[in-house]
């Protein structure tokens, strides 16, 4: 779903002419559309769901914590998710007693902040002229990607070779289901790398210039 926000948000961009956009304080063209707002480079949610993020209030209720997921799963496409949510899991079990306790409001806050401050970057748009890489994670508990490109000249061809160089297009993670999460090592890795191929399939679908970079 993200992949495909994305590709019509950049679409969109396109054809829009200049007196759709609005001159931001940095003085780059920005426009609102639909959940997004976009720049000539990048994308990152609308201004009203940094503010929803930043005011939600603690979680109290199971419905509470349904409503937290769900704002952040419209923003997951620009941070790791999956791994951020984990220690709310637990309050959605069934037939488990729902407790909100002191530990859990700090952490809470402590998990939103870090949250805002990954949204505000946004992610960049895709240039298919770009090197690209994919970058994936598994562990017992969920896995991830990200999408990155090179935004620098250099003769190197190795993934990561200028820590600021590569930026991220697109992140999504999600939790392993039970069998999922007894994966070997090696097994969970290439399924993370399968997983995440299908989801960016409308970015990298018969593209050449594509790394794919894994820990094992």
């Amino acid at each position: 779903m993200s992949c495909r926000h994305l590709l019509l948000a950049s679409a969109g961009f396109e054809n829009l002419p200049h007196s759709h956009f609005n001159e931001n304080q940095d003085s780059k063209p920005e426009h609102n559309w639909d959940c997004f707002e976009i720049t000539p480079r990048t994308v990152r949610p609308y201004p009203q769901f940094l503010e929803a993020t930043k005011g939600f209030p603690e979680l109290l209720t199971i419905n509470d914590v349904r409503s937290w997921f769900g704002l952040i799963n419209q923003e997951a496409y620009t941070f790791a998710a999956a791994g951020r949510m984990q220690p709310f899991c637990a309050l959605l079990k069934l037939n488990t007693p729902f407790k909100w306790t002191g530990h859990m409001d700090i952490l809470f806050e402590e998990i939103k902040a870090i949250i805002i401050q990954e949204i505000q970057r946004g992610v960049e748009i895709f240039d298919e002229s770009r090197p690209t890489c994919l970058a994936i994670d598994f562990s017992k508990d969920g896995i991830g990607f990200w999408l990155l490109q090179k935004h620098f000249e250099c003769t190197s061809s190795k993934p990561f070779c200028c820590r600021l160089g590569w930026k991220v297009t697109l992140v999504g993670s999600r939790f392993t289901s039970p069998a999922e999460s007894r994966y070997s090592p090696i097994k969970g890795k290439a399924f993370a790398v399968v997983d995440a191929l299908e989801k960016i399939c409308h970015f990298v679908l018969g593209y050449f210039n594509l790394i794919i970079a894994v820990d094992h």
